[in-house]
Parts: C-alpha cells; structure tokens; sequence
C-alpha cells in the first residue's frame, strides 16, 4: 500500500518499543474493519437503514485515519485485512523491513525489501 522514501529507519528495540501502541491501533483497526464489512454487506443486501451509508463512510473515515496514523509514525502499510505493517531498518548491514502481521505476539521477522513478505525470517539476535 505504501512505497514511499524511507524518512526513517527503526531499529529494532525501537520497532518493539512501539509495538504495544501499535497492537492498541491495531485491535481498534479490526473491530472497525469488521463494523465495516457488516455494514457494508447490510448495504449490498439492502438490508441497512438509510442511516447506513453515513455510518458506513464514518466508520471508512475512521479506519483511514489509523492506517494514517502507522504512516505518520513512519511505517510502511502492506496490507489492511490482514493488517501487515514494515517498520524501515538496518538488518544484517542492508536495508531491510521488520515485518509484524496483525496478531502476532511479538516482532520477530525482518525480510529484505526486495524479497517482500515472502521472504521473512527470523530477526537476528
């Protein structure tokens, strides 16, 4: 979702320092993602009040501003269902991402930016 220039790099006690605010935002994201999908479906279904569209749009508004949010902290949003997030870094002296995909209990895995998600791997002790 995101490939702008790196602004910043984290290491990786920063990127886990961060981490619990993250999660925080995260669970919110989620909740707000399936209020969404939801109203989105009694939409599609003509299931909805006529009160549906402006709390489907509000609650769009609000999912944006957290994905806004991880961009402003400098990550990188790969994804929103599942929410996968990049912290820029330094790893094993290149230039790397630290990849936490939602629900995991702790950062533990780092790729090459050219590798992608495919390429993850344990983070170095």
């Amino acid at each position: 979702m995101d490939s702008d220039p790196v602004d910043r790099y984290f290491s990786v006690e920063q990127a886990r320092a961060a981490l619990p605010d993250i999660v925080e935002q995260a669970e919110r994201l989620i909740d707000l993602r399936w209020r969404l999908a939801d109203a989105q479906f009694d939409l599609q279904h003509a299931e909805a009040p006529d009160s549906s569209v402006p709390e489907a749009k509000a609650l769009e508004a609000r999912v944006h501003d957290i994905v806004e949010g991880f961009t402003q902290q400098g990550l990188q949003v790969k994804g929103v269902a599942p929410l996968l997030l990049d912290f820029p870094a330094q790893v094993e002296g290149r230039e790397g991402l630290l990849c936490w995909l939602e629900r995991e209990p702790d950062l533990a895995y780092w790729h090459p930016v050219e590798l992608g998600f495919m390429g993850r791997r344990p983070i170095p002790d």
